[in-house]
């Protein structure tokens, strides 16, 4: 059965099909994910999301509460609104209801927020190992959500000797083959509650660690941040895109008003100007003459960056429909959509069009491509980073999701290259991975940021729109 229900972002109808109780659908006129509401979802049966989903979510509803701990309300509501893509009012609501630890239900996903705090799936007809396999699962989640740092294996043997101390199962039924089965009388949050209180022991004496300021020492070093939350001049209000040109000038640009600020390679600010009122704004490019680039629903849209000029708008095929943009080097812009890339040159001109690539859906919503200095192309593709030779020929593949030695944990938002052809991808709100070209993990750097758009420099700068902080933050990269 089809139901219709507006997009809270661009108001635009949505068609669900009930029979799917899928917990998210893409807006194809904003791209926007948009949790479905709870009462279409529930027209079914119940079918529990994705591990991967599940997790995802875990983590960053973890930071939200742990903002919301730490007093910055403002950050939890962002952050929940990034997060689930909710409205204002339904993130301070659901933030409110943690600040009076209340419980929050998600779909099929609950947060209770009294002490202890327990994150958990709802599975009301699963027993046995699954349960104490989540169980455990959710007690290491507890001790993440207190931003604590202690080896894994502490944390694990807390909780193992807490369930124990409860009386709800034995070592036997833990460990053992066949006898892994858990008594119906079991209550997991009288468990968890049970093996919270041991972990808080063994850690009574370990003061909360406050998020760092800066990166850790090594390949990335904090430079400078600019900004603050505001809808004047200099400030920052849902900003999420950044570009840079030759001359280091800084362009951000607002997802849900079209407004551009311009800001000198220090970041003071310079002028703003607006790139379509009723644009949300989830790709921008800008190259290094400093033309600006962004899709406006179908329409390829370019101004003069530093003046705001509206220049005339790109000459697409007909029925093209543009999904990733990237500004190419010595200006122009590439052009991704409908299985093709399109290449236009500083001018507007068509300059070459690549039709037949291989079929693959776009990951992020957000930065979904890169070029190098030396025109290889970098594709946010769902399940991997695709790299593409000068001419649009596929190559290799980078970053494919999973837990191996050159993988990574989920869909980058970011994506950036530096000089030496070093891919930056941020898949996560706190760390930044690198790659070489090759497609070899050369190092996580924790930074404690959310960046949808990075961009580097000529100088070898990262810049990264934060926009949870509502600041840009810029870091030198180091040669080790």
């Amino acid at each position: 059965m089809i139901q219709t229900f507006q997009c809270p972002n661009c108001h635009a109808p949505l068609n669900y099909e009930t029979e799917s109780h899928d917990l998210t659908i893409s807006c194809d006129y904003c791209n926007s994910s948009i949790i479905v509401p709870e009462s279409l979802r529930r027209e079914g049966k119940t079918r529990p999301i994705s591990n991967n989903a599940f997790m995802e979510q875990s983590q960053q509803l973890t930071e939200v509460m742990r903002l919301v701990k730490s007093g910055n309300k403002i950050g939890a509501i962002k952050l929940f609104r990034e997060t689930f893509n909710v409205g204002l009012a339904e993130a301070k609501e659901i933030v409110e209801t943690m600040e009076r630890n209340g419980a929050v239900h998600l779909g099929e996903m609950t947060v209770s927020t009294s002490t202890p705090f327990v994150l958990s799936q709802t599975e009301p007809q699963r027993r046995g190992a699954g349960r104490i396999v989540g169980c455990i699962f959710l007690v290491i989640m507890l001790a993440v959500g207190l931003s604590v740092i202690v080896p894994l294996l502490i944390g694990g043997a807390a909780t193992w000797w807490g369930i124990r101390e409860a009386g709800r199962i034995t070592e036997g039924e833990i460990f053992g083959g066949s006898s892994l089965a858990t008594p119906s009388t079991l209550n997991i949050e009288q468990t968890i509650e049970a093996s919270l209180r041991p972990l808080e022991e063994i850690l009574g004496g370990i003061p909360e660690i406050a998020p760092a300021a800066t990166a850790e020492p090594g390949l990335l070093e904090l430079a400078r941040t600019f900004g603050s939350e505001g809808v004047g001049p200099g400030l920052f209000q849902d900003t999420r895109g950044i570009g840079v040109d030759s001359e280091g000038h800084i362009y951000t640009g607002d997802y849900s008003n079209g407004r551009v600020q311009l800001f000198d390679a220090d970041g003071r600010y310079l002028t703003e100007w607006n790139a379509g009122e009723n644009l949300y704004m989830s790709h921008m490019a800008v190259d290094e003459t400093g033309i600006f680039y962004t899709i406006n629903r179908n329409e390829l849209t370019r101004f003069q960056g530093r003046t705001g000029e509206r220049l005339p708008s790109l000459a697409a095929p007909a029925a093209f429909s543009p999904q990733g943009l990237a500004a190419l080097p010595g200006g122009g812009v590439l052009v991704y959509g409908n299985g093709r890339l399109l290449w236009f040159d500083a001018d507007g001109t068509l300059s070459r069009d690549a039709a037949n690539l291989p079929q693959f859906q776009l990951g992020s919503t957000y930065q979904n491509m890169v070029v190098s200095r030396g025109g290889d192309i970098y594709v946010n593709a769902s399940g991997a980073v695709l790299r593409f030779d000068a001419e649009g020929q596929f190559l290799n593949q980078i970053a494919a999701l999973g837990d191996g030695l050159d993988q990574m944990p989920r869909q980058p938002t970011g994506m950036a290259l530096d000089s030496q052809d070093r891919l930056f991808l941020m898949p996560t709100s706190s760390s930044v991975w690198v790659f070489d070209r090759n497609g070899r993990h050369l190092e996580t750097v924790s930074l404690r940021t959310m960046g949808f758009y990075m961009v580097i420099n000529s100088q070898d700068q990262l810049l990264i729109m934060n926009r949870n902080a509502a600041q840009v933050e810029i870091y030198q990269i180091n040669d080790e």
